[in-house]
C-alpha cells in the first residue's frame, strides 16, 4: 500500500499576507498523487486546520494504517519551517513563538509516527522557508550529525528546499522548489517517473540557474518509482504550475527589491501612530462587549492616560522594557511623576494623547468584586507592543484595594494588521474572563470543569488605596 500526507500552510495567524502559491503547489502535488491511483490513500491538510487539528489528523491517519503493509509513505509539506539546535519544526497556521512546541509539528515526532508503520520506503518533500535538517549519517556540519532521523528507515528520499538556516529561494513569493518538483514530472520521458528522475531534474534546474542547491539525501537504490504519467497528467499540471512559472526568472536584485517592498507594507508613517491607541481601545471595547459572561456581571468603564507613570503597573512595565526601549518611541527620564514622586519614568517621543488605558469592570452585584485590565501601549513605525495586567477591585467600605494578578503580559502586532490586533485582543479578553471566573468560582467553591482553562488562584500582591490610585 502506498500512502501519503500533503500538509499545506498558506495562511498564518498575524502574517502580513497569505501565501497562495503554497496552495497551488499542493494542488499540483495532489493531482500527481491521485492520478491513475498512483497512491492508495492520501490525507490532505490545509490552512483551515489549527495545530491541534493537524496533529490529531496525522495521528488518526497513522493509527488507521496499523497492521497494513506499507510499501511507501510519502510526506509533502509546504509552508514555513524553523530550525534550531533541538531540531526542525513545521510551523502550523496558529504558530506563536512563545508556543513553538504546541503550534508546530516537530520533525522527530513525525519520524516516530511514520516509523511505527515500518514502511519499506519513506519519502519526505519539504518546501519551506528555513528548511534543511541534515539526515545523512556521516556528514558533519557546525552542529552534530543528526543520525536519529534516518535511523529506522530501510529506504528513504529526503528533499529539502534549502540547507541549514538558509531561507528557501523564491521570487515574488513563488516557490522555485515546488515548481522544480512538479516540472520534473512533466519533463520526464516515458510513462514511469522514478524518484531518481525527480532528483536529477531538480539538481539541474537549480544548477543551471546558479541558485542555492536544495538539500537532498538518498538512502535507496534509485529504482523506486514515484508515479505513472501520461499526456493527460501533463496537461493538468500545466494549469497547476502556470502561475508558479510567471516570475521564476527574476534576478537576485529583483527578488531583494520585492522583499524590501513587501516588508515596507508593514510600516506605519509616524504621523499615523497617534491613531493606533484609539483603534486598540475601540477594538478592545468591541471585543469585551461580545463576552456574554462578563456582560452578565459587570458594566465596563474605560479610562485613558497620556503618561505611562499614571498607570499602576508603570514600574513593572518600565523594568521589563529596559532592553527594548530603543525599539519604540519612548524614553526613560528621571523626574517627577504625575503623582509628585521622584524616579525614572517612561515618556512617549511621539505626539500622542494616549499611552495607555484601563477597562474597569464595575460589578452589578454587591457581593461580587470588580475587576480591571490595564494596558500600556508602545509605538513604533513597524511594531506596536501592548503590556497588560489584570486586577481585582476589592471593596472594603471606605477603602478599596487592588489585588494584582502577579503576571505582566505582552504582545506585539503590526500597526497595519487589523486582524492580528483583533486576534490578540480577543485572546487577552479570553484570558481576562478565565481570571475573573477563577476568582469567583474559588469564592463560591465551584469546581472548574475539565474544559476550563483557568488555573489555581495565585497569591497576588495587594495595593491598598482609598480611591484606587497607585501607591509605590
Amino acid at each position: 500500500m502506498r500512502v501519503a500526507i500533503v500538509l499545506t500552510v498558506s495562511k498564518y495567524t498575524g502574517a502580513a499576507q497569505d501565501l497562495p502559491v503554497f496552495e497551488e503547489a499542493a494542488d499540483a502535488v495532489n493531482t500527481i498523487l491521485g492520478f491513475n491511483e498512483n497512491f492508495d490513500q492520501v490525507l490532505t491538510i490545509d490552512s483551515s486546520s489549527n495545530s491541534a487539528d493537524v496533529k490529531d489528523q496525522i495521528r488518526e491517519f497513522v493509527s488507521s494504517l496499523k497492521g497494513e503493509k506499507i510499501s511507501e509513505f510519502f510526506f509533502y509539506f509546504t509552508g514555513i519551517g524553523q530550525l534550531d539546535d533541538l531540531g526542525y519544526y513545521y510551523l502550523l497556521s496558529d504558530y506563536e513563538e512563545s508556543k513553538l512546541l504546541q503550534t508546530s509539528l516537530h520533525n522527530s515526532e513525525l519520524d516516530l509516527l511514520i516509523k511505527s508503520l515500518s514502511p519499506e520506503l519513506f519519502v519526505k518533500i519539504v518546501d519551506a522557508t528555513y528548511s534543511g535538517v541534515h539526515y545523512v549519517k556521516e556528514i558533519e556540519t557546525t552542529h552534530k550529525v543528526i543520525e536519529r532521523s534516518a535511523n529506522g528507515f530501510d529506504k528513504c528520499y529526503f528533499l529539502f528546499s534549502s540547507h541549514e538556516n538558509q531561507p528557501s529561494s523564491s521570487s515574488s513569493g513563488y516557490s522555485r522548489f515546488s515548481l522544480a518538483f512538479i516540472e520534473s514530472v512533466k519533463a520526464a520521458e516515458g510513462t514511469t517517473v522514478r524518484y531518481k528522475d525527480v532528483v536529477d531534474y531538480i539538481k539541474d534546474f537549480y544548477r543551471t540557474r546558479g541558485w542555492q542547491i536544495p538539500f537532498i539525501v538518498i538512502e535507496a537504490d534509485y529504482t523506486e518509482v514515484f508515479c505513472q504519467k501520461s499526456d493527460d497528467l501533463t496537461l493538468q499540471l500545466g494549469d497547476s504550475t502556470g502561475l508558479l512559472s510567471r516570475e521564476i526568472e527574476l534576478t537576485e536584485d529583483e527578488i531583494l527589491l520585492h522583499r524590501i517592498q513587501e516588508e515596507a507594507k508593514l510600516y506605519c508613517a509616524e504621523e499615523e501612530l497617534p491613531k493606533v491607541p484609539e483603534s486598540i481601545i475601540q477594538t478592545t471595547e468591541e471585543t469585551l462587549a461580545k463576552n456574554e459572561f462578563l456582560k452578565l456581571l459587570f458594566t465596563p468603564e474605560t479610562e485613558v492616560f497620556s503618561e505611562y507613570s499614571e498607570l499602576y503597573h508603570h514600574n513593572h512595565v518600565r523594568d521589563s522594557m529596559k532592553k527594548a526601549l530603543n525599539n519604540f518611541c519612548v524614553n526613560e527620564e528621571h523626574g517627577l511623576s504625575q503623582h509628585g514622586r521622584w524616579g525614572y519614568n517612561l515618556h512617549p517621543t511621539v505626539d500622542t494623547e494616549i499611552v495607555g488605558f484601563r477597562l474597569k469592570m464595575l460589578t452589578k452585584y454587591p457581593n461580587v468584586d470588580g475587576f480591571m485590565i490595564e494596558f500600556s501601549i508602545f509605538l513604533s513605525v513597524s511594531k506596536i507592543r501592548c503590556a497588560y495586567t489584570f486586577y481585582r477591585i476589592i471593596d472594603k467600605g471606605l477603602k478599596k484595594s487592588l489585588e494584582m494578578k502577579d503576571t505582566l503580559y505582552f504582545f506585539d502586532v503590526s500597526p497595519h494588521d487589523e486582524k492580528q490586533i483583533s486576534d490578540k485582543l480577543y485572546q487577552c479578553i479570553d484570558e481576562f474572563e478565565d481570571y475573573v471566573k477563577l476568582v469567583i468560582k474559588t469564592k463560591y467553591s465551584v469546581q472548574a470543569s475539565d474544559n476550563d482553562n483557568t488555573q489555581e488562584v495565585e497569591s497576588d500582591p495587594v495595593i491598598e488605596t482609598e480611591d484606587v490610585t497607585p501607591k509605590d
